[in-house]
Parts: structure tokens; sequence; C-alpha cells
């Protein structure tokens, strides 16, 4: 989308997408639920190892989720 602006030269104007919006949003959330699965893990009782595997994942899905979103941020 463009519009002319006072000087007489076009201007571009693109506006965000909202469903990217909203994935960024959602995936920050998801990687900062992942700063807290591990006491919840060792809380009931797996061991240190599995938990740093189900924080790795968590991390990484919302790393994926943060990136795709950014990339889609203005389509």
């Amino acid at each position: 989308m463009s519009f002319d602006d006072e000087a007489g030269g076009e201007v571009d104007v693109r506006s965000l997408n909202r469903i990217a919006v909203a994935g960024l949003i959602g995936s920050f959330f998801l990687a900062l639920t992942g700063l807290f699965v591990l006491p919840a893990a060792d809380a009931v009782g797996l061991s240190t190892r599995n938990g740093f595997w189900i924080v790795l994942a968590v991390e990484f899905v919302g790393a994926v989720g943060v990136g795709v979103s950014a990339r889609r941020l203005y389509d």
C-alpha cells in the first residue's frame, strides 16, 4: 500500500500482520514458561537431565515460533 506524501513522492506504508504479532507474543510466553519447567520437573521427581531436555524442547519451539513470526511480521 502506498500513498502520496506532501512533497509529491510515494511513501510505502506496510501494516503489521496481526497473526504474526499474536504468534510472536505466544512464542514469547511459551519461552518464558520454559524458565519455570526445571523447578517444576524437579518437584515432580524427574531427574535433572530429563528436566533439561524438557526445557531444551520448550525453548527450541519458542525460538522457532519467534523466528517464523518475525519473518512473517510484514507479510
